[in-house]
């Protein structure tokens, strides 16, 4: 299934609940959110039309601006760093690669405010979540480590596998948002961020 097939494949409720419909059909009721998105691949596009048909507010930026162009209703962010000026901030970057261009060798979360969280849902190697930890940590950055195992049909339908580490009061706090993007074998985990295996490629 291809990237338009994929976003095709959200269910119809949501569509209605992005378009206006009783917010009694929309997903995840939790308080709605200001979201900072990094990162517009396959899986990132299919999950960024979850959240705004649960009715949350979605800022992205791509490095290829063209991949936001027919996603109506997200604003386009000119920088990475832009995101990091919401509440809750969501990155499904590539490989760790991208991740140490993007964030770690910019000034991304130098721009964090207080209580922002960052979700990490790509899978990266422990090396670098362990360096995530430290840089979010200087940067009073909660950070949350919670990669998504599965192809862009299931997360289109909530059937995605989400393993998520982090403190528990960021946990709580961002789990409409995990609850929207899909499902958590054995329940959301506490404690210091710890990378997940196997490794699954983030598009």
């Amino acid at each position: 299934m291809n990237a338009e097939d994929a976003a095709m494949a959200v269910p119809k409720q949501l569509h209605d609940s992005h378009n206006g419909a009783s917010s009694k059909t929309a997903i995840g009721r939790g308080a709605l959110m200001n979201i900072g998105f990094i990162g517009v691949g396959t899986m990132g596009r299919v999950m960024i039309l979850r959240l705004m048909a649960a009715g949350h507010l979605v800022s992205a930026w791509n490095r290829s601006p063209q991949a936001l162009a027919d996603l109506e209703g997200v604003i386009a962010l000119t920088d990475p760093a832009l995101a990091f000026e919401q509440e809750v901030v969501i990155s499904m970057l590539a490989d760790d690669r991208a991740v140490r261009q993007v964030l770690q060798s910019s000034d991304a979360l130098a721009r964090g405010g207080k209580g922002c969280i960052h979700i990490v849902m790509s899978t990266l190697s422990p090396a670098l979540i362990n360096e995530l930890q430290a840089s979010h940590e200087q940067a009073g950055i909660e950070l949350v480590a919670a990669p998504m195992f599965g192809v862009p049909a299931a997360v289109a339908q909530g059937e995605a596998n989400i393993l998520a580490s982090g403190a528990a009061d960021a946990i709580e706090k961002i789990q409409p948002l995990l609850d929207v993007l899909g499902k958590r074998p054995g329940g959301w985990a506490t404690g210091l961020c710890r990378p997940a295996s196997p490794r699954s490629p983030a598009t």
